[in-house]
């Protein structure tokens, strides 16, 4: 019993929680109406203002404001509500909580948000928060009263008949008898006929010329058209009292109301006002209203709206796809890496990291556009590609990041892939080759970031390679082991001649060994060397004019050990393709891979320093993987690094939900007990056999 107890502690208290958990994404986007056009900021006389312009300051007074408008409808836009749910804020029930921005206090960076309704007199309609109301009443110079409004269009008809009313306000019926011109509009109840009120063109407010029984209940107005038909809109008198909107006061949802009117039928301001909200320079703040943030940088104000998607860890995310087009500049992955940081890796499309801009060449050097669609994976193996780059137009291609700082720019980071071979288009296959650049035995070239000598051709299709050494010497005058300096292995070397010709001597731990003969045209000098340096090694020399002589050596046995054969594996790499004359020429020599699959429109992994392909509508892009991890809730500042590689927007990463893990725990007696459990022992006494 004791040991359940515990079992079931220990379970709860290292339970793992978030661990692989979907990640939430919360971004925003600059336009707050999702209809078209700009938003910007405006001062309330209607001026138009950037939304950078340094003019949009935090100023010093309570009381100057910025509107939201829209460059394309010129309305006044502004914060709005997604009342049905979609993410967007387009729909025809998506109204405006906010179209202002109040400055409170420029220098403890506060502002409120206000919304104005446009209300300037009695009777006016306006939309808060989704709902039409009407302003029922002007109470005092800093009070009015508000009620959600009814409204109804009647036709004429040309005598009374109740048969002809139609439904008015809650059990009224009413019915308008005239025509454009003016006439009657006649009202009933459930108690039957209770008059009428005459109608003009000119009517408005008609409230004191109703009948008390509808006078006593609502407020009403109305408007003749040219046409007869009469528009006519109430209000319930009870709920303008329970809206009673005060200065100062909160009311219908909002912090605080400003109220200035004529005390009459004017209304000189009225707005709707949030807390107040304190900026961050240079941080994105919350408006706590349907996802809303304010950014404050040098004194400017940008006001954007935040959306939010959850994915699942692992996930990609396409650039190109909603909504990750509204802050992704590429695709990304996102991973959630145990229950406390993101993963996300993404694509930049310089391979190289130097500059300039890499792009896709055939062989014989023509430049090809990376969006060319003459670039095309065509149906023979023996085609390829290379890799450029615009500005030094040096060979450029998939490098590998030896040193580890997430770039391939270092001096030890080295090309492993510069060529793409089309294997099979219709099977949208690809190899990637590496061609080192021998055209010649002697010749020196990288291969995995070690150099190599192309030591000798064996035959049409096998070459052998073998790592290089090289050597500078100088010249002397005559022969002395005293200045011979450190050659290969245990051998020693000195240069006595000059610029025309000389002798190489050669010493090893037996002593003087021998000389290589040297003229200005000497190159592979191998078999001129003495037999006991030629069984070991290759080597070649340079003379150059200065009298230096450059000289180069491979060990013969190394170069068996890496004979390059047609077909075969070799290096690191799946396959090589050699073709020369037998003799001393390459005609070709190439490092190819396994073959690659391309997936339309994805993106494959490369499997080789986290390079990408690509392939769109038979056009081929490789991109270079980046990796950076982030912990939970962190904002990725779209200009900042890395995150402007591939954001277009600020957004922010959270871990969310994810499996709960417990650990495997069983209570074992000493029967079932085992010398390779990971055991606690419960109890007494200890000298037992479980113990032991």
């Amino acid at each position: 019993a004791s040991a359940e107890v515990i079992a079931e502690a220990a379970k709860e208290k290292l339970k793992v929680s978030g661990a692989g958990g979907d990640i939430k994404i919360t971004y925003g986007g600059y336009n707050l109406d999702d209809e078209g056009g700009d938003d910007y900021f405006a001062y309330a006389n209607g001026t138009r203002i950037s939304d950078t312009d340094p003019d949009i300051r935090l100023t010093k007074y309570d009381g100057e404001y910025l509107k939201f408008n829209d460059t394309e409808t010129n309305k006044l836009t502004g914060i709005k509500r997604d009342v049905d749910g979609d993410g967007r804020v387009d729909g025809s029930d998506d109204y405006i909580v906010y179209n202002e921005v109040y400055i409170y206090d420029a220098y403890g960076n506060e502002i409120k948000l206000a919304y104005d309704p446009g209300f300037v007199g009695v009777g006016n309609i306006s939309q808060i928060r989704g709902v039409d109301y009407v302003l029922a009443k002007i109470v005092d110079t800093d009070e009015v009263q508000v009620a959600p409004v009814t409204k109804k269009t009647l036709t004429n008809d040309s005598e009374r008949n109740r048969d002809f009313a139609v439904p008015f306000i809650d059990d009224w019926k009413a019915q308008y008898v005239g025509d454009g011109s003016g006439g009657n509009l006649y009202l009933w109840n459930d108690d039957g006929y209770q008059g009428s009120i005459p109608i003009t063109s000119s009517s408005y407010n008609v409230t004191d010329a109703a009948p008390d029984t509808f006078k006593d209940v609502y407020y009403i107005w109305v408007d003749l058209q040219s046409d007869g038909t009469l528009k006519a809109w109430m209000a319930r008198k009870e709920e303008a009292a329970d809206n009673s909107l005060v200065d100062g006061q909160s009311a219908l949802g909002y912090a605080k109301v400003k109220v200035n009117t004529d005390g009459k039928s004017v209304v000189n301001e009225l707005h709707f006002l949030s807390d107040i909200i304190t900026l961050v320079r240079d941080e994105s703040v919350s408006l706590d209203e349907e996802g809303y943030m304010a950014d404050y940088t040098d004194k400017e104000l940008s006001i954007q709206r935040e959306s939010e998607t959850v994915v699942a860890s692992g996930q990609t995310l396409k650039s190109t796809k909603k909504p990750y087009n509204n802050f992704l500049k590429r695709q990304i992955t996102v991973d959630s890496v145990g229950d406390s940081d993101i993963k996300i890796t993404y694509g930049g499309y310089n391979l190289d990291d130097e500059g300039g801009d890499d792009y896709f060449a055939y062989a014989n050097g023509t430049r090809i556009s990376d969006t060319d669609p003459d670039i095309r994976l065509t149906k023979y193996d023996g085609e390829y590609l290379k890799f450029n780059d615009t500005e030094t137009n040096k060979l450029t291609g998939i490098k590998r990041d030896v040193d580890g700082d997430g770039r391939v720019d270092g001096s030890d980071d080295y090309i492993v892939y510069n060529e793409v071979y089309i294997y099979d288009a219709y099977g949208n296959e690809i190899k990637l080759a590496y061609d080192p650049g021998f055209v010649g035995v002697g010749n020196i070239s990288q291969i995995r970031g070690v150099d190599y000598v192309l030591a000798k051709i064996v035959d049409t299709d096998e070459v052998q390679v073998a790592p290089v050494t090289k050597k500078t010497l100088t010249n002397d005058s005559e022969r002395n082991r005293d200045f011979a300096v450190p050659f290969i292995d245990d051998w020693k070397a000195q240069y006595v001649g000059d610029g025309s010709g000389g002798n190489l001597y050669l010493w090893n731990d037996d002593g003087y060994q021998g000389s290589i003969p040297i003229t200005s045209s000497s190159y592979n000098v191998t078999d001129a060397a003495p037999d006991t340096f030629k069984d070991v090694y290759y080597i070649w020399v340079d003379l150059q004019s200065d009298g230096t002589l450059k000289a180069w050596m491979a060990r013969k046995e190394e170069a068996a050990d890496n004979s390059l054969v047609d077909g075969q594996s070799a290096l690191g790499y799946a396959k090589v393709k050699v073709n020369t004359d037998g003799k001393s020429v390459v005609n070709e020599l190439h490092f190819l891979s396994d073959i690659i699959t391309l997936v339309r429109d994805e993106s494959v992994s490369l499997d080789e320093e986290g390079y990408m392909a690509d392939y769109t509508d038979k056009e081929l892009s490789i991109q270079r993987e980046s990796e950076t991890v982030v912990a939970s809730g962190q904002t990725l500042k779209s200009t900042k690094k890395p995150y402007n590689n591939f954001l277009k927007q600020t957004i922010t990463m959270t871990v969310t939900g994810g499996e709960e893990k417990a650990p495997e725990l069983e209570i074992v007696n000493e029967d079932e007990a085992d010398k390779d459990m990971n055991l606690v022992l419960i109890g007494g006494p200890v000298a037992n056999k479980l113990t032991e």
